[in-house]
């Protein structure tokens, strides 16, 4: 590389690179639309008009979208070269839901077979809003089959797609628009891409007399596996590994939650009554510290930096414990009603919402240490909430309700065809 050409033109900057003195001209490109500081929204389209020329010869011309910084967030369009002297419009698609709000780029870069020039156009983007697009209910017919229903955003459930597999859990990540499910004794841990309902990528399980896989985790950037051998694995959006950590001899993982950089994993012992939760360092996966549980954990649930909530059972009756972090140490500030504790959500930093198998839905606000029915008459064997409508999501074995949260008023319900073994919320980003 001989030479640099850096130029300013009608806010148009070109940047040249000349590779032969034979040919010490680069092409010439302006940019007409769009015109300087235009907002647009994510899904917009952007109409782009230039003009690129060159004295002796064009051989690419291409389209892209950059950030502030100049980085390529958008992958590029390629225009046919037809002649030396080019004017053409092209639409370009502002696809890319997650795309912030903030200052960009339209680029078109144009070669001469010497010279590689790119000339920019600053404009405005506004990022598209958070929306759901579905609620989606996983259900199982056989234990050796699940069926993926999504519930639309008028509620109609259509099934969308189906694996031979069994179960020990399932988790969403909106972010990669993908559905990872666990198998256990021979069903494989399978990413589901529900852009297109296909499988995007897959790791085998173990084919012994033991369960294989545990559960599963995600905390929006990484899937994270607890292996009934005592392995904690977490894989990527691509199924790459990027984390592991070992349970304690003797013990395995079955519930998960990560928060500032730490992995709290409820483990249980195989052959006894025996539980404790273990605190990992992330990304490293080493033991900080641990502590009994007193009870099988369902669910963890986050409170403040210092405290988590872990619900669960004991000899059938359900319990809920805050774990306070710094101290390591466990108690219980609310007796829950008799009986099995079967879900639980945390809805903000004051109130959760436990389903027990009385058919009530409670709420527990931490502040009053009070703890009343919230919803009746519903056997509530998984919980969401949906802070962006400000809804709770209920399933029984073969219903999926949604309910006010502030008034706990059922707004919608629908029933689908088979047990229902978990629910997802699927949002756009």
């Amino acid at each position: 590389m001989k030479k640099i050409f850096l130029i300013f033109i009608l806010g148009t900057v070109l940047v040249a690179c000349n590779k032969d003195q034979s040919d010490s001209q680069p092409p010439v490109i302006t940019i007409s639309s769009p015109y300087p500081n235009q907002l647009f929204h994510v899904n917009d389209t952007i109409i782009i008009t230039a003009k690129v020329s060159d004295e002796t010869q064009l051989t690419s011309i291409s389209i892209s979208l950059e950030n502030a910084q100049l980085a390529r967030v958008m992958p590029s369009v390629n225009i046919p070269v037809v002649s030396k002297n080019m004017n053409f419009t092209d639409r370009y698609v502002l696809s890319e839901q997650h795309l912030l709000s903030g200052i960009y780029y339209v680029t078109v870069t144009a070669s001469d077979g010497y010279n590689l020039i790119s000339g920019f156009q600053k404009i405005s983007i506004i990022a598209s809003p958070r929306k759901r697009m579905g609620i989606y209910a996983l259900t199982q017919p056989y234990s050796s089959q699940i069926n993926v229903v999504k519930i639309d955003t008028l509620f109609h459930a259509a099934q969308q797609t189906s694996l031979l597999s069994d179960y020990s859990g399932s988790v969403m990540n909106s972010y990669y628009q993908q559905l990872t499910i666990a198998g256990s004794y021979t069903g494989h841990l399978n990413a589901i891409n529900l852009s297109t309902n296909t499988t995007q990528w897959s790791h085998p399980s173990g084919s012994g007399s033991t369960p294989y896989f545990e559960g599963i985790y995600n905390d929006d950037t990484l899937s994270y596996v607890p292996l009934y051998n005592g392995q904690i694995y977490a894989y990527d959006a691509n199924g790459m590994q990027a984390f592991s950590a070992t349970a304690d001899p003797n013990y395995y993982g079955t519930q998960l939650y990560k928060q500032n950089g730490m992995l709290f994993v409820a483990e249980k012992y195989i052959t006894g009554t025996s539980y404790k939760l273990v605190t990992y360092y992330c990304p490293f996966g080493a033991n900080l510290q641990e502590a009994a549980m007193p009870m099988n954990a369902i669910a963890i649930c986050p409170k403040d930096n210092n405290d988590i909530f872990v619900f669960g059972n004991n000899a059938g009756q359900g319990v809920m414990e805050l774990y306070t972090i710094n101290n390591n140490v466990f108690y219980s500030p609310q007796t829950l009603p008799a009986g099995k504790l079967l879900s639980a959500v945390a809805i903000d930093a004051d109130d959760w919402l436990l389903g027990c198998d009385n058919n009530t839905v409670y709420k527990y606000q931490y502040s009053i240490n009070s703890l009343t029915a919230y919803i009746t008459n519903a056997r509530a064997y998984h919980l969401l909430y949906d802070d962006l409508n400000n809804q709770v999501i209920v399933a029984t074995k073969n219903t999926v309700s949604e309910y006010n949260y502030t008034t706990a008023a059922m707004v919608n319900t629908v029933s689908v065809t088979d047990s229902i073994i978990n629910i997802h919320l699927l949002f756009n980003k």
